[in-house]
This record gives structure tokens, C-alpha cells and sequence, in this order.
């Protein structure tokens, strides 16, 4: 019998021959309204004629009249990274469907991220996993519960390095994406960073005993100036993304499952990005898939984490499914400083790091999350021009936050000046050549005047102690200047200032002096 339901099939993030950059698509879209519960949305894809239904590689993820899918252009790897592939999708719903066209071309751009690996001296290159133990749970390569108890380089199980570098490159595509996702909501088009290769594995010379011991700010010194002084650091157009392998968790056994405690019992743990270089630890690896087909079920997992034996940090959801969404937006805003962001109160850059899997499920849900503290922290030494983020949970700040809900919004989003920066940078633009010139961006002191040589696109006053953008000024393109008079009502002893020019060119501007 043929439905009688007028079923309307609406996308909300993509046009007919839309142009993709990244291999991870999302397509978001609405149904006007539904009928027998057994019709589900699918998703099928051709390339020359042939259709082909993709929905279970894919995960349609479905509420409340919306829905996500997020499909993996195929064959689309390293070895055939400059193909260019269209293809044709048809969503269907009963009676309902909707055709459109999407063209993958790879960026091109010589400003590259590459991802690292590290493995210490003394170290097999392993992280401690368990094998997963949670019935209905996917996970893939070395997922699993990320254990402690073992020795170094060993504990209840291990994932190979081989098998964390296939979670860091399937989660750097993720972050292309959701990069891309954002500044396209922000009105810049699909903007991201390029990979310059797979993961690599870097052997440091730190041992792997010391390295347990060294605070974040340490291990970010150490690492930094090693890659800086390796045969990856002479390439001023390439930042680093890098995982230490390492990373410990020993066991809570007091009972104690505050951050601060949890924290103080992971060691060889990073969460820092400045510069040319964003660290992290691998102590959550065993809540992130290593398998396209994962990443969804990854990001629905609400069984709760044993925190007598794993690590926590999901800020206070005590889930899979939380550690992962918050550890990876953590690297989403750590990878943020690296291009030149500083913080802000919302969004990525601010409380908001923890809602990222939302942007890739239909997740309504209004959480109560404790609001996070930015606070100062020490510079290291060896590398300039370093900002970190100092994440803290106060419980004592446990608030009744609820963020609100915005038709189609998934809370995850950067404010109005860091979508201006990354659109400007050049490791996310498609219009850099290797032969760039960069700008002039010079200061007049005793006149708080900011000029340069090529127009401003955007200037912030940044606090000096964390990072906080306290207020920006954006030229628009009919607006474009080379000289501004900052406010003078401002404590310069306490401020920086942050200018980028429209060519990409920054600088950080000190007046207290």
C-alpha cells in the first residue's frame, strides 16, 4: 500500500555539487514527517550509474525529524590523495528522496599538519588497553579500556603503536571534517588543514622513566625542541599534531574521582598546544575507534567508565562516550592555539570543547556540565611564542549550566573572531602558494597605533595571563585599513595584542613598555 504521508526531504549543510575537501563527509538534513517506525533514513552513492546503499557503513543517526549521516569518500587514502572523485547521493525516506552531487577534491596547500606518534626511549611503543569488555560496544584496532597495573610499556593489554596511529589519523580526518563543518557554518566555506602524510612514529631520546615524572609544560619543551632540531623541523610551513605513547594511568583506589585527583594519577599525560606544536597523552585512546564504522557507535557508548581502573576525563559524564567527545575536543582546541587562537568564553575555544559529538549525532539531550577555568601557566623555554590552556574542574563552581538549544545548533561552534582567524591562516586556506610574502605588522607605541603592510583583517586585545580575548575589531572587506589606533582605556601592562593581515600574516604586539 503506498504511503499517503507527504514526506519532505530537506539537506541543511549542503548544496548540489558541493565541493568536499576532506575524506569524512557529513550530510545533515531534515524530514518534515514521519510514519511506520520500521522506515528508516539510507543513503545511497554512485559514482557511474551504479548505485550502491551505504547507510550501514555510514551510520544515519536520526531524532526528532533530523538527521546526520557521515560517509567516507572511498579509496580516497594517502596513495590516491590527489584523485578527484563526484559522486551522487540519493537520501530516502519512504516515499520521500532528495539526489545531489558532491565533488571531492583534495586541498592542496604547502602549510601542512603532521601527526606524530611518540615512542620514549626504553619504551616498546605500546599503550595500555584492556579488550573490551562492554557488551554492544564497538571499537576497533587497539580500542579498548585503557588499563593500568602493568609495567611500563605493558599492562592488562596493549594496543601496538601501529594500531594508535590508525586511531590518530582516523581521528585527525574526523577533525578535517568538523574544522570544515564549522567555518561553513561561520560563512567561510569548508576550510581545513592538510595532513602532510599518515601518522609517523618519532623516537625521542627522552627516557621513558623521566618522561612519567615531567610535568605537561616539560614534556611539551622536551618534545618541541626535539622535533624542532629533527628532519621534520626545518619545514617552517609544517605544524605537529603528537600523541605520547607512554601515557600512564595508575589506578584510584581512595575513592577520590575528582579531575584534579584523576589528573594527578596519569602521568606522561600533555594536553598543550602553541607555536608549531599541540600535545597530548594517549591515556583515552581506549574510548577513541580506529575503524570508520566505530565512530558513531563511539560517540553513543553511555556505559559508564570504571574509575577504580580508567581514566576519566569527560567532564563529570563518567562515559564512554563522554571521555571521548571531551579528550578529542580537547584536541580540537589545543590544535586551535597552533593556528593562532587564544580563548574565548564560549565556544571551542572556551567552555564548549566537550559538546563535540553532537556535531556528528542527533544528541538533544541538555547537559549540567561545570563551567571550565582558563587560567595563567608557566611558558616554556626553549620554543617562543607558546599559549596554553589550563583546563581545571572546580567543583565548587558545579553549576546548573545549561546550554541552550538552537534550532539545528549542536553547541560546538567557534566565536565570530576564531572563525575569522582560521579562515585567514594559511594551514587552512586553499589559496597559498609556497612563494608567499609575508607582511609587515609594526607598532607605534607611544601612540597605540598597529600598521601594516598589508590590510587588517582582524585585531584582538588578548589578557596577557591567559590567553582571553577581552575584545576584537574585524575590518570588513569594504572597511580594509593599514593602520589602527587601539582603544586607550585599556591596561596595556596586563594585555597583548593579536593582529592578522588578510595574506595571513600575524603577530603578537606588546605595549607595556
Amino acid at each position: 500500500m503506498c504511503c499517503v504521508v507527504p514526506h519532505v526531504i530537506e539537506l541543511t549543510n549542503l548544496t548540489n555539487n558541493s565541493v568536499i575537501n576532506h575524506e569524512f563527509l557529513l550530510i545533515k538534513g531534515k524530514l518534515s514527517k514521519t510514519c511506520s517506525p520500521d522506515k528508516q533514513i539510507q543513503l545511497k552513492s554512485s559514482r557511474n550509474g551504479h548505485h550502491k546503499l551505504v547507510s550501514q557503513e555510514s551510520r544515519v543517526s536520526v531524532a526528532n525529524g533530523e538527521f546526520k549521516i557521515l560517509y567516507r569518500f572511498q579509496a580516497c587514502g594517502e596513495a590516491t590523495g590527489a584523485m578527484k572523485v563526484t559522486e551522487e547521493f540519493i537520501v530516502s525516506y519512504c516515499s520521500a528522496s532528495i539526489k545531489f552531487k558532491c565533488h571531492y577534491r583534495p586541498q592542496e596547500n604547502p602549510y601542512k599538519i603532521q601527526p606524530f606518534y611518540i615512542i620514549c626511549k626504553g619504551h616498546d611503543g605500546s599503550f595500555n588497553s584492556t579488550t573490551a569488555e562492554s557488551s554492544g560496544r564497538r571499537v576497533g584496532g587497539g580500542g579498548g579500556s585503557f588499563g593500568g597495573g602493568g609495567g611500563v610499556g605493558s599492562g592488562n593489554g596493549s594496543g601496538s603503536a601501529s594500531e594508535a596511529c590508525a586511531i590518530i589519523d582516523l581521528n585527525m580526518k574526523l577533525l578535517q571534517c568538523l574544522y570544515a563543518e564549522k567555518l561553513n557554518e561561520s560563512g567561510f566555506g569548508r576550510r581545513t588543514f592538510v595532513l602532510k602524510s599518515r601518522c609517523q612514529i618519532f623516537k625521542s631520546n627522552l627516557d621513558v622513566e623521566e618522561a612519567l615524572k615531567l610535568s605537561q609544560e616539560e614534556l611539551w619543551n622536551k618534545f618541541a625542541y626535539e622535533i624542532i632540531n629533527s628532519e621534520h623541523g626545518n619545514d617552517p610551513k609544517v605544524k605537529f599534531v603528537a600523541f605520547i605513547g607512554c601515557t600512564k594511568y595508575e589506578p584510584i583506589t581512595d575513592g577520590d574521582f575528582s579531575y584534579e585527583n584523576i589528573k594527578r594519577h596519569i602521568k606522561g599525560n600533555a594536553a598543550l598546544g602553541g607555536g608549531g606544536l599541540a600535545l597530548f597523552g594517549s591515556g583515552f585512546f581506549y574510548s577513541w575507534p580506529s575503524k570508520f564504522e566505530d565512530i558513531i557507535d563511539c560517540f553513543e557508548n553511555n556505559e559508564k567508565v570504571d574509575l577504580e581502573r580508567f581514566a576519566d576525563d569527560s567532564n563529570y559524564r563518567r562515559t564512554y562516550s563522554g571521555v571521548y567527545a571531551t579528550s578529542l575536543g580537547a584536541v580540537c582546541h589545543e590544535i586551535g592555539h597552533i593556528f593562532d587562537l587564544g580563548h574565548t568564553n564560549d565556544g571551542v575555544m572556551g567552555n564548549g570543547f566537550d559538546y563535540l559529538n553532537r556535531v556528528f549525532t542527533i544528541d538533544k539531550l541538555t547537559e549540567s556540565l561545570p563551567d571550565r577555568i582558563i587560567g595563567p601557566q608557566t611558558q616554556p623555554t626553549d620554543v617562543p611564542s607558546v599559549r596554553f590552556t589550563k583546563i581545571k574542574r572546580d567543583q565548587n563552581r558545579f553549576l546548573e549550566k545549561y546550554h541552550e538549544q538552537k534550532s539545528g545548533g549542536d553547541s560546538f561552534f567557534f566565536t565570530r573572531n576564531c572563525a575569522i582567524i582560521l579562515a585567514y591562516n594559511r594551514w587552512l586556506r586553499n589559496d597559498c602558494k609556497d612563494d608567499m610574502k609575508n607582511a609587515r605588522i609594526t607598532q607605534e607605541k607611544d601612540n597605540l597605533l598597529v600598521m601594516a603592510s598589508s590590510p587588517l583583517k582582524l585585531i584582538e586585545i588578548r589578557c596577557t595571563a591567559d590567553s582571553l580575548v577581552s575584545d576584537y575589531f574585524e575590518f570588513a572587506k569594504e572597511k580594509f585599513t593599514y593602520e589602527f589606533a587601539l582603544p586607550k582605556d585599556i591596561d596595556y601592562t596586563k594585555h597583548h595584542v593579536f593582529a592578522i593581515c588578510i595574506d595571513g600574516t600575524t603577530k603578537r604586539l606588546d605595549f607595556d613598555s
